[in-house]
């Protein structure tokens, strides 16, 4: 009958996730900061910039002395507005190692009271942005010296820019960030994205509800964010900061992100008449096998007009093969209408 009856990811093989070869890191990237004078010394603090910062990859400081074990850099002299301080930082995950250099300019002058550090009593904090079978993930951290324990519970809220709830959901805790459950993971799924729908703009905020006390805290980047994307093909799932996560398509949704001017997150979101759900996708000797789902009009594997149903085209835009799909039985993917789901088998020469 030319039908798959069920879906079975072979133990063998590992998800691909979510391919993209390009380097999203800028080398020299270039950063206004304020400076703080304590204890009769000018210093800039890397942790208050970044608190996921580890300090010890920090090297090669310029114009200052660096401490290792507090993030801290004295100033050689007392700076004036533009000054520079560069250094670098070591990224690096189980394929790759690499140094990026940042330039620091130095703004103003900041005061060392507890009424006006960098840092406020909280502040939600993205980490890493990624996209993982049609579904958007943030994590991130709630920066405070305050402990959370597993009862804290956390909510992603989704606003327009007139202040209107288009979604909000509960997120999981996480506790990989040395503060009890300071961190968390939020997932936005297709689902999810249909009922947000077409926004411009959109804030993002994550909601804390803890020991009878609620903080609605707007998401942000850190000036400085050490947990960046290598960008390259690899068998892991691309993570990337949220400034420079790519314009992505889930079913019939052209998802984006964007940085305001106080460094919040805002989320763009376009609906199109027609889309492509990737459900699955890995290698299976030697060739890509996919998992899709269509949404356009009234589509359907069967009939004669989609037999031929995928193109593999060569760096030139022209087409080197044709190949066709099969349909899964109803079913195998919930909550897809009939016939819609298809499997693609990429031979391996273009594989």
């Amino acid at each position: 009958s030319n039908q798959l009856t069920s879906v079975t990811i072979p133990d063998s093989v590992t998800s691909i996730g979510n391919w993209k070869f390009d380097v999203v890191v800028d080398n020299n990237k270039r950063i206004t900061v304020p400076y703080e004078l304590k204890n009769n010394k000018y210093i800039v603090d890397l942790k208050k910039l970044d608190s996921n910062l580890d300090t010890k990859k920090v090297s090669n400081v310029t114009n200052g002395t660096y401490d290792p074990t507090t993030g801290v850099i004295t100033l050689n002299q007392k700076p004036e507005k533009g000054m520079e301080i560069s250094y670098t930082y070591e990224v690096s995950n189980s394929h790759v190692s690499k140094s990026y250099t940042f330039t620091l300019e130095l703004g103003e002058e900041v005061q060392s009271d507890a009424n006006n550090e960098i840092e406020k009593d909280f502040n939600a904090v993205s980490d890493v942005v990624y996209n993982k079978l049609n579904n958007i993930v943030f994590e991130g951290n709630i920066d405070t010296d305050k402990q959370f324990d597993e009862n804290v519970k956390k909510s992603i809220v989704i606003k327009s820019k007139d202040g209107e709830v288009k979604l909000e959901k509960t997120i999981e805790n996480t506790d990989k960030y040395n503060n009890g459950y300071s961190g968390f993971k939020a997932t936005l799924s297709k689902d999810d994205l249909d009922k947000i729908g077409d926004i411009v703009d959109a804030s993002i905020e994550i909601k804390v509800e803890n020991n009878g006390e609620t903080l609605n805290l707007p998401y942000k980047i850190n000036p400085i964010n050490s947990r960046m994307s290598t960008g390259y093909f690899d068998w892991e799932s691309n993570q990337y900061k949220a400034e420079d996560f790519p314009s992505t398509e889930i079913g019939k949704n052209v998802f984006s992100l964007k940085i305001g001017s106080n460094n919040e997150i805002l989320l763009n979101n376009k609906v199109k008449d027609y889309g492509l759900n990737l459900l699955a996708y890995y290698l299976n000797n030697y060739r890509y096998v996919l998992d899709l789902g269509i949404e356009c009009g009234n589509f359907d594997i069967s009939t004669k007009e989609h037999q031929n149903i995928f193109e593999v085209k060569n760096s030139n835009g022209e087409i080197v093969y044709t190949g066709n799909a099969v349909t899964f039985k109803d079913g195998a993917y919930k909550d897809l209408k009939s016939k819609t789901a298809i499997q693609i088998i990429v031979p391996v020469e273009y594989s």
